[in-house]
């Protein structure tokens, strides 16, 4: 039997339980619910540990807590953002796949408060993101994170780290176009903010190297 068969295996118990819980994920997000959804009812569409991550989270929802607040925070933030575009500055928002993904990496919580998830590893495949979710993520690190947060974007390419900074500074314009509360050289920008040493860095192996 190959991992997906016994994946599928155990989809009825897995999707009773969701939909138990229907209410509380839609409140959290539909977009959630949905991608969840659609996992366990259409497993055809998805491999085995696209389902696996599905069941993983709804376990972890319901032995840890689930900071709605602060995962609709990010959400909200994410979605606000203004990124460089063919068509300008514009916002994009969250599909359901990335709502699922930053629900696991920012509504997860112990009950001290802290996040459960501190290591992330998202595969996703091209012309989906990564650079805008990358960028995201440090901005939103180096705002609201610790006060000393150090945002670290690193890539094999030496241009695809080039490319990641640039889209990172043309999004930060926007929130304060005077740049009173950031200062920024080659490949760091750093917070003003009082109270806050954060920064962002954008890092590179080596300029002939290819993107990744």
């Amino acid at each position: 039997m190959s991992l997906k068969d016994k994946v599928i295996k155990k989809i009825p118990q897995v999707l009773k339980s969701f939909r138990n819980d229907r209410e509380y994920y839609d409140s959290i997000d539909v977009r959630l619910s949905d991608y969840i959804n659609d996992n366990l009812t259409n497993p055809g569409g998805h491999n085995a540990y696209e389902i696996l991550g599905v069941m993983r989270f709804i376990h972890l929802c319901d032995k840890y807590y689930f900071n709605v607040k602060k995962f609709k925070k990010f959400v909200r933030f994410y979605e606000l953002l203004k990124f460089p575009s063919e068509n300008g500055q514009m916002s994009f928002r969250l599909t359901p796949v990335q709502i699922f993904q930053f629900a696991n990496i920012y509504g997860l919580c112990k009950k001290d408060g802290n996040r459960l998830v501190r290591d992330a590893l998202l595969y996703v495949p091209r012309k989906f993101s990564k650079t805008t979710s990358v960028a995201a993520c440090a901005i939103y690190d180096m705002l609201f994170g610790a006060a000393d947060a150090q945002a670290y974007v690193a890539s094999n390419s030496f241009n695809q780290a080039q490319i990641c900074f640039k889209i990172i500074s043309n999004t930060i314009k926007p929130l304060d176009p005077q740049m009173n509360s950031f200062r920024r050289n080659r490949d760091i920008i750093y917070t003003k903010l009082p109270g806050k040493t954060s920064f962002i860095q954008c890092l590179s192996s080596s300029p002939d190297k290819l993107d990744g």
